[in-house]
């Protein structure tokens, strides 16, 4: 997995982080501006089986990270 970040939702970042892991997969990256997220999935899963995001926490980096 990989994730970009978009300040319009049409003009991406290179990724700023990858990730692999299931059930659960955290991405650790430097603070960014941005006001949308996206995650794709580079490498096909298993069996070609449904893949889904089915629940995202994004938090904040404290003052003065």
């Amino acid at each position: 997995l990989q994730l970009q970040v978009s300040t319009d939702g049409r003009t991406w970042s290179a990724p700023l982080a990858t990730a692999s892991g299931s059930p659960l997969t955290t991405f650790a990256f430097q603070p960014a501006k941005a006001k949308f997220i996206k995650i794709t999935r580079n490498v096909p899963a298993a069996n070609n089986a449904a893949w889904a995001i089915q629940n995202l926490r994004v938090y904040q980096a404290a003052p003065g990270k």
